[in-house]
């Protein structure tokens, strides 16, 4: 997440959220996953720019979130299944359709391949909590200070 750095009237910073909550980089539908025993599981998929949230249910609680900077994304056309790999944790989802396969494919390499580097130059470490850790950064673009929280 990447806040703006801005002077309030009391001279203290203050956080804006600078990414503006813009769906232009939505994707979401259902897929399957293996489960336990090796038996299929319905799951519903949200791609929010690079973060990949999974629910049971398309309106239910999030049963995680995962930042997808730079996680390996390995897609079989064929199989119309996709892999992420974070760690040492590699989760496997197939999709119904060649459309959705093209469309899943398409988004998660494009979230995978963000790199903050692109967009920011990262400095010194401000905080860190059980969340991630915020570093003070710089916008290249507007050359504007930013707080830029990398989740754990």
């Amino acid at each position: 997440e990447i806040f703006k750095m801005e002077d309030s009237k009391k001279g203290k910073k203050s956080g804006k959220n600078a990414s503006g909550n813009k769906k232009e980089n939505v994707v979401s539908g259902w897929v399957t996953k293996d489960g336990l025993l090796r038996i299929p599981q319905k799951r519903y998929l949200e791609l929010n720019d690079t973060i990949l949230t999974m629910r049971n249910e398309e309106k239910g609680e999030s049963k995680w979130e995962m930042n997808l900077w730079g996680c390996p994304v390995e897609c079989w056309e064929k199989d119309l299944k996709f892999e992420l790999k974070q760690g040492d944790k590699h989760m496997t989802f197939k999709v119904q359709s060649k459309d959705d396969f093209r469309l899943w494919e398409r988004a998660l390499k494009r979230a995978s391949a963000r790199h903050i580097e692109v967009f920011y130059t990262t400095g010194k470490l401000i905080g860190q909590g059980a969340y991630g850790k915020v570093f003070l950064g710089r916008n290249k673009q507007t050359d504007s200070d930013v707080a830029i929280k990398v989740r754990a």
